[in-house]
């Protein structure tokens, strides 16, 4: 199992304090630490390798864990924000540290981005961000993203829904194939009824091709947008009742 821990006496090679990721092997006991600086000596100041996140992380294809951290030492060329939260991927094996959060062009993404998930073979990622510059203008925007490690292409997942609030919520769950993305995602006081204000689950079939919303309804209906290749499936939380509506996806 993998998990987060500040403490000093797991190994022998964490004097700083520094809340890193740890390896436990239950069947031998040894525990190993995982999170270090790109540089290769100790992290510079404790307060900005905070690796976030609570409890046990799980270990996808046997090889890859995903965090997300203010950390500015994991990767070259992040800058000195610690406020900006970037997502990564660890590979165990070899102790190296993936930049998922990446702009279009390939340099560190503006805002970063936070919550993150991956299918089980590995192949997709998805994580939120509030950066501009994740895709390039005119999709640009603070949203929800999917991306494919294999050829490089990434979607935004929650184009429908405009651009994403600031405190983000997310939660997100890919499924194992990469191709179903489920996600929380909260509207602002400005948003018309019935949203306004409201912390909404949804479940997303990844298409590929993004498309403008169709114009919020006054009440959520049980009808169907038809749409070829994606849905969009709106959960009320608690109520015990569930009503569908279909949107174009990317």
């Amino acid at each position: 199992m993998v998990f987060d821990s500040c403490s000093s006496n797991l190994t022998d090679d964490n004097p700083q304090q520094v809340s890193n990721l740890f390896i436990h092997d239950r069947l031998t006991g040894e525990k190993r630490r995982l999170t270090r600086p790109w540089h290769g000596g100790e992290f510079s100041y404790r307060w900005v390798a905070y690796v976030f996140g609570v409890g046990a992380r799980r270990i996808i294809a046997d090889r890859y864990v995903t965090f997300f951290s203010n950390g500015t030492e994991f990767v070259e060329g992040i800058g000195s924000d610690s406020y900006n939260y970037n997502s990564y991927l660890l590979d165990i094996r070899d102790g190296s540290i993936e930049l998922v959060s990446r702009a279009w062009d390939g340099s560190p993404a503006a805002r970063g981005g936070t919550n993150i998930d991956m299918s089980a073979d590995g192949r997709y990622i998805a994580f939120a961000s509030l950066s501009p510059d994740i895709l390039p203008s005119p999709e640009a925007t603070p949203a929800i993203y999917v991306k494919d490690r294999w050829t490089g292409e990434v979607v935004n997942a929650s184009a429908p829904l405009g651009a994403m609030h600031p405190s983000i919520v997310a939660n997100l769950d890919l499924s194992d194939d990469g191709s179903t993305l489920a996600f929380a995602w909260r509207y602002p006081e400005t948003a018309p009824a019935p949203y306004t204000g409201r912390t909404l689950v949804y479940t997303v079939s990844i298409g590929s091709t993004p498309t403008e919303p169709p114009a919020p309804e006054p009440v959520p209906s049980m009808g169907a947008i038809a749409r070829t290749g994606a849905a969009i499936v709106l959960l009320f939380a608690g109520l015990g009742w569930l009503r569908s509506r279909r949107f174009r996806v990317s």
